[in-house]
């Protein structure tokens, strides 16, 4: 895996040379206005967003009768509304945009809502 530079921090971007896609998470927040030029208010969207507290949005015992494969399974797991959006990123062991591509497809499926 190679890695090249992504902001002038120690921060990098993760490339995998099979795959054309760069390993990146961006967060938008809806109603937000982007500045041109400006990364602020991206980054304080962002940490907003990730300490949010997904919940489950059915009742537990449905759980079981979704149409869920074995990640998306696993990361509902790590659901329990306690725990923040950062948290889940940091334990689930899966790149941070496909757990967030998964979070956001349980919450388009109605299974989790995320209180602002």
């Amino acid at each position: 895996m190679n890695a090249k530079r992504l902001f002038d921090d120690d921060d990098v971007l993760f490339t995998d040379p099979s795959n054309d896609r760069d390993s990146h998470v961006e967060i938008r927040i809806d109603g937000e206005e982007e500045e041109p030029g400006s990364t602020q208010p991206d980054l304080a969207a962002a940490s907003v967003y990730v300490q949010r507290v997904p919940q489950l949005a059915v009742p537990a015992r449905e759980v079981s009768l979704l149409p869920l494969d074995h990640r998306e399974g696993f990361l509902l797991s790590l659901v329990d509304g306690v725990t923040s959006i950062e948290t889940i990123l940091d334990v689930c062991a899966m790149p941070a945009d496909e757990a967030l591509e998964i979070l956001n497809s349980l919450v388009d499926r109605g299974v989790l809502v995320i209180p602002r």
